[in-house]
């Protein structure tokens, strides 16, 4: 079945796979397996049965999962929201750093009316710190837009 959706909804389905996922993980870890597993092992019919539904669908969930990942991948790269969040990410550390250096440094105050030198170094720092502030918000914000209207088609079954 051929699905289209949102890099938004396509993320929360992701995520709700994933769950599922877990969940038929914790079924399959309860399950008694001879070893080498073959579910022919299995004496019981029924069992065997239910616990191939559930190796089934774990396989139908992990195959749709990745399917959703890759076609979610192809459209952030197509459409350079990956740039963006990865722009973001140096941003925000190199305003991490910078903060650290405000923090670390005790700027001299004004003596005599002459700006020192450190409290000039530090008008800069908090200048690239605000410029940074606001592509980091230009950015977030061109990044949920994208996510909301960029549509992925997906084949899952």
């Amino acid at each position: 079945m051929v699905v289209k959706w949102t890099l938004q909804r396509a993320i929360i389905e992701v995520s709700l796979l994933e769950e599922k996922q877990d969940n038929l993980r914790k079924q399959i870890s309860s399950f008694v397996i001879p070893v080498p597993f073959d579910l022919k092992d299995t004496p019981n019919p029924v069992m065997r049965k239910k616990q191939k539904k559930v190796l089934d669908q774990f396989l139908v969930v992990s195959r749709n999962i990745l399917e959703i990942k890759k076609a979610i991948n192809k459209a952030n790269q197509k459409h350079g929201i990956i740039d963006m969040i990865q722009q973001n990410k140096v941003l925000r550390d190199n305003s991490n750093f910078l903060r650290f250096v405000l923090r670390s440094e005790k700027i001299n105050v004004e003596h005599m009316g002459i700006i020192s030198y450190q409290t000039l170094i530090q008008e800069e720092i908090e200048k690239i710190l605000r410029d940074n502030d606001e592509k980091i918000a230009n950015n977030t914000k061109a990044i949920e837009l994208k996510n909301s209207k960029v549509n992925i088609t997906v084949n899952i079954k």
